[in-house]
């Protein structure tokens, strides 16, 4: 009776976790999104995002695998996996009975987010459950719902992107393979690689979450091994785990022409514990074993030092996939003013994070003293806190390890407190630390989106008011477009999805750094751009942005600390109507559109 009791009480406390994490999510944000102008997205790859998925609606189910509107002239292969565009598309299309109009999706694309941010919650309960108990599992959850993580921002109303889908399904792939491991059941072990599959259908990062898995496969062989536990389960577990990823993963691969290193680690990943299930029914000495999994782990290592070479020279048969693993896992001045790719330092983590952080660390000490409690936690919490003292960008996946091992030390330490209090004590002092952080996060909820009313008016003003960039009126919503724009639209690369989404029009430069270094030799020096018709500048960009662009046009280091640009700069020049060549078209407040003079296009 007492049980069901407690179990009522998880109940009534998990509903309240839900209910509340939709509330921050939607309700504070929702007049920011939906708005009298129209739906009004947040960030600025919300916006690609759409962009796509609008294309595949009209293509449906096919997805645009070439993308005219980036890289311009001549456009770019999309990098993006679709399983993000699928379900915004798909979703769509079934409420609509096939029938979606943009307001349709723009609708779905919002709501995306927020909905999935909190289905998160049920596969960290769920592994919080199986690390500790039920109330670890609760812990865990709200501490993923409501401290103001990347993870909360990348989950509000109108965040569209992919990061919460990748930690849906990583805490989902993490959450079979600790079931498929604690009953020896291989059933979880196909769900883990289901999830995993889908995960790299999201994106290609999922590559580390799979190092995850394979370099605690090797650390729990070890471990069993040594322990003189059956290791058969694990065995054919794991391969299973991989196959099932491999065969998901596979169709999209061989249709796309996708990153040849994600193949290779999926099959390395399906043949390490068969190797180790071969060499142990052989060897009887756990030193020789362990040798062995050292050079497995030498050999990943040589292979990322191919890799390396390939992202440092340009050469080899990972060329294709060089400047993605740059991206994603490489911190470089080459993106030095991109925030995602800039590491997230202890100092800046105790801020997001406060005592949590700190408490984390004592849970993995304990985790790792408890050889009862599942490795996996371990491995993935250590690996994510490395990822993320990286780049910042892998906080969308760090918060749920994190929140799981500072769950497990609530409840821990109870075991050194009188049996009486212990509960309540753990209670109070995660109720304490939530009250911390969350003002915080409803801050952030209550944060404006990024494309001003200004931009958007203006950009809608460019879509009515200038000529199409192709001979088709309806080339934005083809598959494929065979010939290069007529022309392209300048302006800082943070504003060049808005462009593509918004305007219906080619930016010069993009959120993917594309263009960059033009943009910026041009704003900074004047250094013109052939095939430039328009050029959108705002004050911001004036006195706000100008650092950068000094940065991206390889100007000298002493100079680097201007905020605000000098009156000798082009983009001053320009505003002024000072810039020969250019004439004033358009202003709304704060954002001015600029034609270059004489420029005509067949659909003038």
């Amino acid at each position: 009776m007492e049980d069901k009791q407690i179990g009522k009480n998880i109940l009534v406390v998990l509903a309240g976790i839900f209910v509340a994490s939709l509330f921050l999510r939607v309700a504070l944000p929702y007049n920011h999104v939906f708005t009298d102008s129209g739906v009004i997205f947040r960030g600025s790859d919300a916006w690609y995002h759409m962009r796509l998925a609008e294309n595949m609606a009209h293509n449906f189910p096919w997805p645009m695998l070439y993308d005219s509107y980036t890289l311009f002239p001549q456009g770019m292969t999309v990098v993006a996996p679709p399983l993000t565009t699928w379900l915004i598309a798909g979703i769509g299309y079934a409420i609509s009975l096939g029938q979606p109009t943009t307001h349709t999706l723009q609708i779905v694309g919002a709501w995306l987010p927020p909905v999935l941010g909190t289905l998160t919650l049920i596969p960290v309960y769920f592994i919080g459950k199986e690390l500790r108990s039920r109330w670890a599992g609760v812990i865990a959850a709200a501490l993923v719902a409501f401290l103001p993580t990347e993870f909360f921002s990348g989950s509000m109303l109108g965040f569209v992107s992919h990061h919460v889908l990748e930690t849906l399904l990583a805490a989902t792939t993490v959450l079979f393979l600790i079931r498929g491991y604690k009953r020896e059941r291989l059933g979880y072990y196909a769900l883990a690689g289901l999830a995993l599959g889908l995960y790299f259908l999201t994106w290609h990062g999922a590559i580390f979450t799979l190092f995850v898995f394979w370099l605690w496969l090797i650390v729990q062989f070890a471990v069993d091994y040594h322990d003189g536990r059956d290791i058969a389960s694990l065995r054919s577990g794991a391969t299973i785990t991989a196959c099932v990823a491999l065969f998901v993963y596979s169709p999209y691969h061989l249709d796309t022409g996708g990153p040849v290193v994600v193949i290779l680690a999926l099959i390395i990943a399906a043949a390490t514990p068969q190797i180790f299930g071969f060499l142990s029914s052989r060897v009887n000495d756990t030193k020789l074993l362990v040798a062995t999994a050292i050079a497995i782990i030498g050999m990943f290592m040589l292979a990322i030092w191919v890799v390396a070479m390939a992202v440092m020279w340009g050469r080899g048969p990972f060329v294709w996939t060089a400047g993605w693993v740059k991206f994603i896992f490489v911190t470089s001045t080459a993106f030095g003013t991109v925030a995602e790719t800039k590491p997230l330092l202890p100092h800046a983590a105790i801020l997001v994070y406060g005592a949590n952080y700190l408490f984390f660390f004592v849970g993995i000490y304990l985790a790792i003293k408890d050889k009862q409690r599942p490795l996996l936690i371990v491995v993935w919490g250590i690996l994510m806190l490395i990822a993320v003292s990286i780049q910042r960008r892998w906080d969308y996946h760090f918060v749920v390890p994190l929140s799981l091992l500072t769950a497990y030390f609530f409840l821990e330490i109870g075991n050194y407190i009188r049996k009486g209090v212990k509960s309540r004590l753990s209670l109070a002092l995660c109720i304490i630390l939530l009250f911390a952080s969350t003002p915080a996060s409803i801050k952030l909820a209550m944060s404006p989106s990024l494309i001003t009313e200004d931009w958007y008016n203006t950009l809608v003003w460019l879509r009515e008011n200038s000529p199409e960039p192709f001979d088709d009126p309806e080339a934005y919503y083809n598959l494929y477009v065979a010939r290069e724009p007529e022309y392209g639209v300048l302006s800082w690369w943070d504003y060049g999805h808005w462009i593509i989404e918004v305007a219906h029009r080619v930016p010069v430069s993009n959120p993917f750094q594309q263009g960059a270094v033009e943009a910026a030799k041009f704003f900074v020096k004047g250094k013109e751009i052939d095939g430039v018709k328009y050029v959108i500048i705002d004050q911001e960009m004036v006195e706000g942005k100008f650092n950068a662009m000094l940065f991206w046009a390889g100007v000298d280091i002493e100079v680097k600390g201007v905020e605000r640009a000098p009156e000798e700069s082009a983009i001053v020049k320009l505003r002024n109507g000072e810039l020969p060549g250019y004439r004033l078209v358009h202003r709304e407040n704060t954002v001015e559109v600029f034609e270059r003079v004489g420029m005509e296009t067949n659909n003038s």
